[in-house]
């Protein structure tokens, strides 16, 4: 059996307010009558339990429907699939909203009803007259429910259409662009309290509004920008980072101590493929100082859907930690000086082996000299420095200069293997420092440079050395992306730790 029915009924709401409250699948469920459970499933869809006619003829219906063939703001379709004890519904209804004027809109609607099953055994009357009570009743709940419902929405508004909102929807409203009230300047994205609401009323009744107001209105699935950034930075931030209220609905995560920035890229692409989020940051890796803003979170709209704003967040906790600062250790940091050095030359290499330990919160063990005649002699000696320095006073880390990555019969890396150590890095994707190499020695790391001189100069040295001694065990893949943004010219000293933004650059080769 096949039943229509229709209605027009007209609303005191605008055309939009209208529009977007059909969307909501809350309110739309929660106007089913004889609801008794409902569920949103997204979108302009949801399920609802309802008993559906009175008297003998009653019946518990499971209903699904799904908002479809939407043309904003003019007319949409709604389709709704019914299951009950041995029979289905199918229902397809035509929604057409009529602008009447700015605050009026008559909700057209016409519905198609088919019925299969036990339910077609009641006779056609009976059902037809069952459904039309449901239909129409769910219809009028739909109206009631628009013409009663606060403003949602955005709007540009002159004098005489702020003065026809009723004076208490007002606070809350947000406003687009700024407005002068008096001797105040409240900005966009302002939300209006109720003293700043009656001033507006109170400039629209005087003739003092210079122009049209724009304002929106939140509605129960949206988000002000401040309280969706406010979110999403709450699951953004990780250890070592915490959050503070930015300008103009930004919000800031701030460095909680010393350390170096460790982000997780892969969630930051993620969140950022989200339409209208907006998470920006240092560069990964940068040592950062107590205080320093490290992240940024924003979304463009003064008002956005709350949907957005949670998948976002999702994201960040899916990738979490997603902005952290890893403290530095502490740990102990002794150098080597495995080439032939003057006496002020050695001087010079212990004090910028010293500046870089004490500078990223470690301590300096000393420097060790071994150079020597020969290179068994010199392997020896290099032997001895890695037993005292890695294996009994245990330092965290190694400076050693004066060993060429590209030189394999080096006596130092001889001595490396005889104890057990291990070279996992010859080279570096960034220059100057491209001759980098970097070693592992028990849990002791080692950092080495062709020439004991390139410790006193702004390398890549200073890229990785941060990251070590904030506890990081670096590997080959630690340094793959040292590529991007690899060419370290005075344009990217920003990066550096700040003892060595001041350093000389190594001369050009």
């Amino acid at each position: 059996m096949i039943f229509e029915f229709g209605g027009s009924p007209e609303l005191t709401s605008p055309r939009e307010a209208v529009w977007r409250h059909l969307q909501d699948g809350e309110t739309m469920a929660a106007c089913t009558p004889g609801a008794e459970s409902f569920t949103v499933r997204g979108p302009g869809r949801y399920s609802v339990k309802c008993s559906v006619g009175s008297g003998l003829v009653r019946v518990h219906v499971v209903l699904e429907a799904e908002l479809h063939d939407l043309h904003h703001p003019e007319r949409l379709r709604l389709r709704a699939t019914g299951t009950a004890p041995g029979s289905t519904l199918d229902v397809e209804t035509l929604v057409r909203l009529e602008l009447i004027d700015a605050d009026r809109t008559r909700l057209e609607w016409s519905s198609v009803t088919a019925v299969h099953g036990m339910l077609a055994g009641f006779g056609r009357g009976m059902v037809e007259e069952t459904l039309r009570q449901f239909t129409e009743r769910f219809w009028a709940n739909v109206a009631t429910t628009l013409a009663a419902a606060p403003p949602s929405g955005a709007y540009r508004l002159d004098a005489a259409g702020l003065l026809s909102i009723p004076p208490d929807t007002l606070p809350g409203a947000v406003l687009l662009g700024g407005v002068t009230l008096a001797d105040r300047r409240l900005p966009k994205g302002h939300r209006l309290d109720a003293v700043e609401a009656g001033m507006l009323r109170d400039a629209a009744a005087g003739g003092a509004l210079p122009e049209p107001v724009r304002l929106a209105w939140v509605g129960r699935h949206e988000l002000h920008e401040a309280d969706a950034a406010h979110r999403l930075a709450a699951a953004a931030a990780g250890p070592g980072t915490h959050v503070r209220a930015g300008t103009q609905g930004r919000v800031d995560l701030v460095a909680g101590g010393r350390g170096v920035l460790a982000l997780s890229l892969p969630g930051i692409d993620a969140v950022n493929a989200i339409d209208p989020l907006e998470l920006f940051t240092r560069w990964n890796h940068q040592p950062v100082e107590e205080g320093e803003v490290v992240a940024c979170i924003k979304v463009a709209p003064h008002v956005v859907a709350e949907a957005a704003v949670a998948e976002g967040a999702r994201q960040a906790t899916a990738h979490a930690p997603l902005v952290a600062v890893r403290p530095y250790a502490g740990l102990g940091v002794a150098a080597v000086a495995t080439e032939a050095l003057a006496p002020e030359a050695l001087e010079r290499f212990e004090v910028a082996s010293r500046l870089r330990a004490e500078s990223l919160g470690g301590s300096f063990l000393g420097v060790r000299a071994t150079d020597a005649p020969s290179p068994d002699d010199a392997a020896a000696l290099a032997r001895e420095a890695l037993e005292e320095l890695a294996v009994r006073r245990r330092a965290g880390v190694l400076l050693i200069g004066g060993v060429s990555a590209g030189d394999p019969l080096a006596p130092f890396f001889t001595a490396l293997q005889s104890l057990g150590g291990e070279l996992f890095r010859r080279g570096v994707p960034a220059h100057p420092g491209s001759m980098l190499w970097l070693a592992r020695l028990g849990d002791t790391q080692l950092l080495g440079l062709p020439r004991c001189g390139a410790f006193g100069l702004a390398t890549a040295a200073d890229l990785l050395l941060p990251r070590i001694m904030a506890g990081e065990r670096l590997s080959p893949g630690s340094v793959a992306a040292l590529g991007h943004g690899g060419i370290l010219g005075p344009e990217m000293r920003f990066r550096f730790p700040a003892y060595a933004r001041e350093l000389p650059e190594p001369p050009a080769s």
